[in-house]
């Protein structure tokens, strides 16, 4: 995983002084990808001065700058990765797993989008350092740590692209393609009365209106005044119902991953 956060910084400092590391371990997730290049870029000191120390007079210099390069490197190889998969193969045999088993492509797909809106955007983004899970309000895990102002811009991202794929949004033009709230729509799916696509979308809405108020710093929002983070995970939760619930409900998809916090 590219962006798990908080980024372990005392992993990092670690195999920085020793200069002695394997990515590929999954024990080192959390000390690689953008979060870890974050904190090598923004957060090793108050100003740049600071930080650009690291990478020249300190004592570790060569190795801060390896490991800041071993970062990106594996970054690049990931991603070509998974382009390559794609376009050398795994398209067709994607298109072509046509059904509505648990292994199809549709029923994968959806159960991936789903879980990336729960955990991902609703819960990773705004519910954990909310403290909707601890308890307590939890500033230090927001996304973008360390780069100030950036973490709700990121947010505003992962929900356009969130709605663009229920809406079937090309990414890189205003052209909707065929997607799920085609398929509901042609299933005549209904909620209380209500169109289920229309109802998803107008809470897509409710969502980011409610997140326009939020600070372009999460970490200064949850410190100065979490009930509007709290507001926006209620907003965004109530599009985990509709969707993890309602929507599978009338696609005949079964939830295949694991829910620890519930609907």
């Amino acid at each position: 995983d590219l962006n798990i956060y908080p980024t372990d910084t005392t992993q990092i400092n670690e195999n920085i002084a020793e200069g002695n590391y394997n990515l590929e371990l999954p024990s080192l997730n959390d000390s690689q990808g953008f979060p870890a290049l974050d904190f090598l870029l923004n957060g090793l000191g108050e100003n740049d001065a600071e930080i650009l120390a690291h990478y020249t007079i300190n004592a570790d210099a060569e190795n801060y700058q390896v490991y800041l390069t071993d970062l990106t490197d594996r970054i690049d190889s990931l991603t070509s990765q998974v382009l390559e998969n794609w376009t050398s193969g795994y398209r067709d045999e994607f298109v072509s797993n046509s059904g509505n088993g648990a292994n199809s492509s549709l029923d994968m797909m959806v159960n991936d989008y789903i879980y990336y809106y729960e955990k991902h955007l609703r819960a990773g983004k705004i519910g954990i350092p909310a403290g909707v899970f601890s308890g307590s309000p939890l500033s230090s895990h927001v996304e973008a740590y360390y780069s100030e102002g950036l973490s709700k811009a990121l947010f505003n991202e992962a929900l356009t692209a969130s709605i663009n794929f229920f809406n079937g949004t090309h990414f890189e033009a205003e052209v909707d393609g065929q997607s799920l709230d085609n398929y509901l729509d042609y299933l005549n799916t209904m909620k209380d009365g209500a169109d289920l696509t229309s109802m998803i979308n107008s809470q897509f809405q409710t969502a980011r209106e409610q997140a326009e108020g939020l600070n372009t710093d999460f970490a200064a929002q949850v410190e100065n005044d979490n009930s509007q983070m709290l507001a926006t995970y209620d907003e965004l939760q109530r599009n985990v119902v509709n969707m993890k619930v309602d929507m599978l409900q009338a696609l005949n998809i079964n939830v295949d991953y694991v829910d620890a916090d519930g609907d």
